[in-house]
Protein backbone atom coordinates (compact mmCIF):
# COMPACT_ATOMS: atom_id res chain seq x y z
CA UNK A 1 0.00 0.00 0.00
CA UNK A 2 1.45 3.38 -0.99
CA UNK A 3 1.75 6.05 1.69
CA UNK A 4 -1.40 8.16 1.77
CA UNK A 5 -2.75 10.85 4.07
CA UNK A 6 -4.84 9.14 6.74
CA UNK A 7 -8.03 10.85 5.57
CA UNK A 8 -7.68 9.53 2.02
CA UNK A 9 -7.54 5.84 2.99
CA UNK A 10 -10.82 4.10 2.22
CA UNK A 11 -12.79 1.96 4.65
CA UNK A 12 -12.22 -1.04 2.38
CA UNK A 13 -8.46 -0.56 2.51
CA UNK A 14 -8.60 -0.34 6.29
CA UNK A 15 -10.68 -3.53 6.52
CA UNK A 16 -8.29 -5.34 4.18
CA UNK A 17 -5.38 -4.21 6.34
CA UNK A 18 -7.06 -5.58 9.46
CA UNK A 19 -7.70 -8.90 7.67
CA UNK A 20 -4.04 -9.05 6.65
CA UNK A 21 -3.02 -8.42 10.26
CA UNK A 22 -5.10 -11.36 11.47
CA UNK A 23 -3.28 -13.52 8.93
CA UNK A 24 0.11 -12.41 10.25
CA UNK A 25 0.94 -9.44 7.99
CA UNK A 26 1.05 -6.17 9.93
CA UNK A 27 2.75 -3.84 7.41
CA UNK A 28 -0.42 -2.54 5.76
CA UNK A 29 -2.07 -1.65 9.05
CA UNK A 30 1.16 -0.12 10.35
CA UNK A 31 1.17 2.20 7.35
CA UNK A 32 -2.42 3.28 8.05
CA UNK A 33 -1.62 3.98 11.71
CA UNK A 34 1.65 5.80 11.09
CA UNK A 35 0.20 9.25 11.87
CA UNK A 36 -1.93 8.31 14.86
CA UNK A 37 -0.97 9.82 18.24
CA UNK A 38 -0.21 6.43 19.79
CA UNK A 39 2.10 5.44 16.94
CA UNK A 40 1.88 2.63 14.46
CA UNK A 41 3.64 -0.03 16.53
CA UNK A 42 1.48 0.50 19.59
CA UNK A 43 -1.67 0.72 17.48
CA UNK A 44 -1.02 -2.58 15.75
CA UNK A 45 -0.15 -4.35 18.99
CA UNK A 46 -3.25 -3.04 20.75
CA UNK A 47 -5.48 -4.28 17.94
CA UNK A 48 -3.69 -7.61 17.71
CA UNK A 49 -3.97 -8.30 21.45
CA UNK A 50 -7.59 -7.17 21.62
CA UNK A 51 -8.51 -9.37 18.66
CA UNK A 52 -6.62 -12.35 20.07
CA UNK A 53 -8.37 -11.93 23.40
CA UNK A 54 -11.77 -11.91 21.67
CA UNK A 55 -10.94 -15.14 19.80
CA UNK A 56 -9.67 -16.86 22.95
CA UNK A 57 -12.84 -15.90 24.82
CA UNK A 58 -14.96 -17.29 21.96
CA UNK A 59 -13.11 -20.63 22.17
CA UNK A 60 -13.48 -20.75 25.96
CA UNK A 61 -17.20 -20.10 25.70
CA UNK A 62 -17.80 -22.70 22.98
CA UNK A 63 -15.70 -25.42 24.60
CA UNK A 64 -16.67 -24.71 28.18
CA UNK A 65 -16.79 -28.34 29.27
CA UNK A 66 -13.28 -29.01 27.97
CA UNK A 67 -12.16 -25.96 29.93
CA UNK A 68 -13.73 -27.30 33.13
CA UNK A 69 -11.83 -30.56 32.76
CA UNK A 70 -8.45 -29.08 31.82
CA UNK A 71 -8.65 -26.14 34.20
CA UNK A 72 -8.91 -22.48 33.27
CA UNK A 73 -5.17 -21.71 33.16
CA UNK A 74 -4.21 -24.76 31.11
CA UNK A 75 -7.12 -24.35 28.72
CA UNK A 76 -6.33 -20.64 28.30
CA UNK A 77 -2.85 -21.61 27.08
CA UNK A 78 -4.33 -24.16 24.67
CA UNK A 79 -6.92 -21.70 23.36
CA UNK A 80 -4.31 -18.98 22.88
CA UNK A 81 -2.06 -21.34 20.93
CA UNK A 82 -5.00 -22.39 18.77
CA UNK A 83 -6.05 -18.80 18.01
CA UNK A 84 -2.50 -17.88 17.04
CA UNK A 85 -2.36 -20.84 14.65
CA UNK A 86 -5.86 -20.40 13.22
CA UNK A 87 -6.66 -16.73 12.46
CA UNK A 88 -10.20 -15.51 11.97
CA UNK A 89 -11.03 -15.36 8.23
CA UNK A 90 -14.61 -14.10 8.56
CA UNK A 91 -16.61 -11.68 10.68
CA UNK A 92 -18.75 -14.08 12.70
CA UNK A 93 -17.28 -15.32 15.98
CA UNK A 94 -20.11 -17.85 16.25
CA UNK A 95 -18.59 -19.95 13.47
CA UNK A 96 -15.03 -19.65 14.76
CA UNK A 97 -13.58 -22.83 16.20
CA UNK A 98 -14.37 -25.52 13.64
CA UNK A 99 -10.70 -26.59 13.66
CA UNK A 100 -10.48 -26.86 17.44
CA UNK A 101 -11.47 -30.58 17.71
CA UNK A 102 -8.67 -31.41 15.26
CA UNK A 103 -6.32 -29.23 17.27
CA UNK A 104 -7.35 -31.14 20.39
CA UNK A 105 -6.47 -34.44 18.67
CA UNK A 106 -2.94 -33.12 18.04
CA UNK A 107 -2.60 -31.98 21.66
CA UNK A 108 -3.69 -35.32 23.07
CA UNK A 109 -1.30 -37.18 20.77
CA UNK A 110 1.73 -35.01 21.59
CA UNK A 111 1.39 -34.06 25.27
CA UNK A 112 2.11 -36.70 27.88
CA UNK A 113 -0.06 -35.05 30.52
CA UNK A 114 -3.11 -35.55 28.27
CA UNK A 115 -2.50 -39.24 27.56
CA UNK A 116 -5.42 -40.29 29.79
CA UNK A 117 -7.78 -37.64 28.42
CA UNK A 118 -8.32 -38.94 24.90
CA UNK A 119 -12.07 -38.50 25.32
CA UNK A 120 -11.50 -34.74 25.04
CA UNK A 121 -11.22 -35.16 21.27
CA UNK A 122 -14.79 -36.46 21.00
CA UNK A 123 -16.02 -34.12 23.72
CA UNK A 124 -14.75 -31.10 21.79
CA UNK A 125 -16.49 -32.46 18.67
CA UNK A 126 -19.74 -32.66 20.66
CA UNK A 127 -19.39 -29.08 21.91
CA UNK A 128 -18.70 -27.84 18.39
CA UNK A 129 -21.73 -29.73 17.07
CA UNK A 130 -23.87 -28.06 19.75
CA UNK A 131 -22.52 -24.66 18.72
CA UNK A 132 -23.29 -25.33 15.06
CA UNK A 133 -26.77 -26.61 15.90
CA UNK A 134 -27.62 -23.53 17.95
CA UNK A 135 -26.54 -21.03 15.29
CA UNK A 136 -27.86 -23.00 12.30
CA UNK A 137 -30.44 -21.55 9.90
CA UNK A 138 -34.12 -21.61 10.76
CA UNK A 139 -35.81 -24.98 10.35
CA UNK A 140 -39.26 -25.28 8.78
CA UNK A 141 -41.77 -28.11 9.35
CA UNK A 142 -41.74 -31.01 6.91
CA UNK A 143 -44.30 -30.45 4.13
CA UNK A 144 -46.42 -33.56 4.64
CA UNK A 145 -49.08 -32.42 2.14
CA UNK A 146 -46.53 -31.94 -0.63
CA UNK A 147 -45.00 -35.34 0.14
CA UNK A 148 -48.45 -36.97 -0.03
CA UNK A 149 -49.08 -35.55 -3.52
CA UNK A 150 -46.06 -37.34 -5.01
CA UNK A 151 -46.57 -40.40 -7.18
CA UNK A 152 -44.63 -43.62 -6.55
CA UNK A 153 -41.91 -42.81 -9.07
CA UNK A 154 -41.31 -39.34 -7.64
CA UNK A 155 -41.33 -40.63 -4.09
CA UNK A 156 -38.78 -43.31 -4.90
CA UNK A 157 -36.30 -40.79 -6.32
CA UNK A 158 -36.65 -38.03 -3.75
CA UNK A 159 -33.83 -37.09 -1.38
CA UNK A 160 -34.70 -36.53 2.26
CA UNK A 161 -32.88 -33.67 3.99
CA UNK A 162 -31.75 -33.43 7.58
CA UNK A 163 -32.66 -30.20 9.36
CA UNK A 164 -30.04 -27.43 9.03
CA UNK A 165 -29.41 -27.74 12.77
CA UNK A 166 -28.88 -31.51 12.83
CA UNK A 167 -25.41 -32.89 13.49
CA UNK A 168 -24.37 -36.55 13.78
CA UNK A 169 -21.57 -37.72 16.06
CA UNK A 170 -20.05 -41.19 16.41
CA UNK A 171 -18.00 -41.24 19.61
CA UNK A 172 -15.85 -43.89 21.27
CA UNK A 173 -16.72 -42.47 24.69
CA UNK A 174 -19.84 -41.54 26.69
CA UNK A 175 -19.34 -37.84 25.94
CA UNK A 176 -23.02 -36.96 26.42
CA UNK A 177 -22.79 -38.15 30.05
CA UNK A 178 -19.53 -36.27 30.56
CA UNK A 179 -20.98 -33.09 29.03
CA UNK A 180 -24.18 -33.31 31.10
CA UNK A 181 -22.19 -33.93 34.29
CA UNK A 182 -20.17 -30.76 33.80
CA UNK A 183 -23.28 -28.69 33.11
CA UNK A 184 -24.38 -29.26 36.71
CA UNK A 185 -22.73 -26.58 38.79
CA UNK A 186 -22.76 -28.60 42.02
CA UNK A 187 -20.57 -31.24 40.37
CA UNK A 188 -17.97 -28.64 39.47
CA UNK A 189 -18.03 -26.82 42.80
CA UNK A 190 -17.76 -30.04 44.78
CA UNK A 191 -15.11 -31.45 42.42
CA UNK A 192 -16.99 -34.72 42.03
CA UNK A 193 -15.45 -37.37 39.81
CA UNK A 194 -17.10 -38.53 36.60
CA UNK A 195 -17.05 -41.83 34.73
CA UNK A 196 -15.42 -42.21 31.33
CA UNK A 197 -16.66 -45.28 29.48
CA UNK A 198 -14.78 -46.55 26.45
CA UNK A 199 -17.46 -47.87 24.09
CA UNK A 200 -19.21 -46.78 20.92
CA UNK A 201 -21.92 -44.15 21.24
CA UNK A 202 -24.05 -42.60 18.51
CA UNK A 203 -25.54 -39.14 18.94
CA UNK A 204 -27.93 -36.87 17.06
CA UNK A 205 -27.52 -33.23 18.05
CA UNK A 206 -30.33 -30.86 17.13
CA UNK A 207 -32.11 -27.68 18.18
CA UNK A 208 -35.67 -27.20 19.33
CA UNK A 209 -38.07 -24.52 18.12
CA UNK A 210 -38.80 -21.03 19.41
CA UNK A 211 -41.48 -22.59 21.63
CA UNK A 212 -38.73 -24.46 23.51
CA UNK A 213 -36.41 -21.42 23.51
CA UNK A 214 -34.20 -23.20 20.97
CA UNK A 215 -33.15 -25.79 23.54
CA UNK A 216 -30.37 -28.08 22.38
CA UNK A 217 -30.90 -31.84 22.38
CA UNK A 218 -28.37 -34.66 22.38
CA UNK A 219 -30.25 -37.83 21.44
CA UNK A 220 -28.43 -41.12 21.82
CA UNK A 221 -29.46 -43.57 19.10
CA UNK A 222 -28.49 -47.10 18.14
CA UNK A 223 -26.14 -48.04 15.32
CA UNK A 224 -29.04 -48.83 12.98
CA UNK A 225 -30.69 -45.41 13.23
CA UNK A 226 -27.32 -43.68 13.04
CA UNK A 227 -26.59 -45.56 9.81
CA UNK A 228 -29.95 -44.54 8.33
CA UNK A 229 -29.45 -40.88 9.26
CA UNK A 230 -25.91 -40.97 7.88
CA UNK A 231 -27.28 -42.32 4.58
CA UNK A 232 -29.86 -39.51 4.53
CA UNK A 233 -27.08 -37.00 5.15
CA UNK A 234 -25.19 -38.53 2.20
CA UNK A 235 -28.29 -38.03 -0.01
CA UNK A 236 -29.28 -41.65 -0.48
CA UNK A 237 -32.57 -41.72 -2.43
CA UNK A 238 -35.81 -42.81 -0.77
CA UNK A 239 -36.05 -46.14 -2.60
CA UNK A 240 -32.53 -47.13 -1.60
CA UNK A 241 -33.17 -46.13 2.00
CA UNK A 242 -36.24 -48.37 2.12
CA UNK A 243 -34.46 -51.31 0.46
CA UNK A 244 -31.09 -51.09 2.18
CA UNK A 245 -32.39 -50.44 5.69
CA UNK A 246 -35.55 -52.56 5.81
CA UNK A 247 -35.55 -54.77 8.91
CA UNK A 248 -37.79 -57.40 10.39
CA UNK A 249 -39.97 -56.35 13.31
CA UNK A 250 -42.46 -58.86 14.74
CA UNK A 251 -42.03 -61.01 11.64
CA UNK A 252 -42.76 -58.17 9.21
CA UNK A 253 -40.19 -56.31 7.11
CA UNK A 254 -40.39 -52.63 8.03
CA UNK A 255 -38.79 -49.52 6.46
CA UNK A 256 -36.78 -47.07 8.60
CA UNK A 257 -38.85 -44.98 11.06
CA UNK A 258 -39.12 -41.91 8.84
CA UNK A 259 -42.17 -40.70 10.77
CA UNK A 260 -40.16 -40.51 13.99
CA UNK A 261 -37.39 -38.54 12.30
CA UNK A 262 -39.92 -36.09 10.87
CA UNK A 263 -41.87 -35.65 14.10
CA UNK A 264 -38.65 -34.78 15.96
CA UNK A 265 -37.58 -32.31 13.26
CA UNK A 266 -34.48 -34.36 12.44
CA UNK A 267 -35.71 -34.77 8.85
CA UNK A 268 -37.27 -31.47 7.82
CA UNK A 269 -37.41 -31.38 4.01
CA UNK A 270 -36.96 -33.25 0.75
CA UNK A 271 -35.88 -32.48 -2.80
CA UNK A 272 -36.76 -34.15 -6.12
Amino acid sequence: MDDKPLGSISLRETEDAFDALMQGEASELSNILRDTPIGQSVGVNVYRQTSLSALVNAIKETFETCQHILGEDYFDQCATSFCQLYPLFHNDLHVYGSDFPGFMVELVETRDELANLKFLCDLSSLEWALNEAFFADKKYPFDVDKFGQLNDEQRGKLILKLGPDVRLLHSHYNVKDIYTFHKQEENILNERSFDVILEEHFYVIHRGSAETNFELFIDQVDAYNFSVLSAIKNECCFNDLCENFAREIDGIMQPPPFGDYISKGIVSDFIL
